[in-house]
């Protein structure tokens, strides 16, 4: 078992993403400097172990509505319960619907976003776009907000 954190991205491992991009999606990599763009979008974690960054996960969150846009976790570190970290780690950012893609292919991922609670929303041909509504979806936040002020009447 393989001992890792997971913390926050910083400008200073935007080169060390980058190379895992290029490692893990050689087909569709993005650059350092779309990656350092998308560091103002959203939260981007990554996991350090013994060898440094082995895994990170990379988002967009606008107006409650939280992307992931990208999960990696390189090849000799895959199968440690980093890219579950991962993903428990960014649910606990506020939002109120996250949203993902994930190739069809990808068993290991599914299997993953099924245990976190994610459904099906859509078929874009080579991936499925998987949805999970959060606990402070816009009827929930409702709720509580009523319930708080019905409480101050009493």
């Amino acid at each position: 078992m393989q001992l890792y954190t997971i913390a926050y991205a910083l400008p200073v491992h935007v080169q060390r993403i980058a190379e895992l991009e290029q490692e893990l999606f050689p087909e569709n990599w993005l650059s350092e400097s779309t990656i350092l763009g998308e560091l103002e979008r959203g939260p981007c974690f990554i996991a350090l172990t013994a060898n440094g960054v082995d895994g990170y996960l990379q988002t967009s969150l606008k107006e409650g509505v939280l992307d992931v846009l990208r999960v990696g976790v390189t090849r000799n570190a895959q199968g440690n319960g980093i890219g579950e970290a991962l993903m428990l780690r960014v649910l606990d950012v506020p939002h109120t619907l996250c949203i993902l893609t994930v190739v069809k292919d990808n068993i290991p991922a599914l299997a993953l976003y099924k245990k976190l609670g994610f459904e099906l929303y859509g078929d874009l041909g080579r991936a499925w776009v998987l949805t999970k509504t959060s606990w402070l979806s816009i009827h929930d936040r409702s709720q509580c907000i009523g319930t708080v002020a019905f409480r101050q009447v009493l």
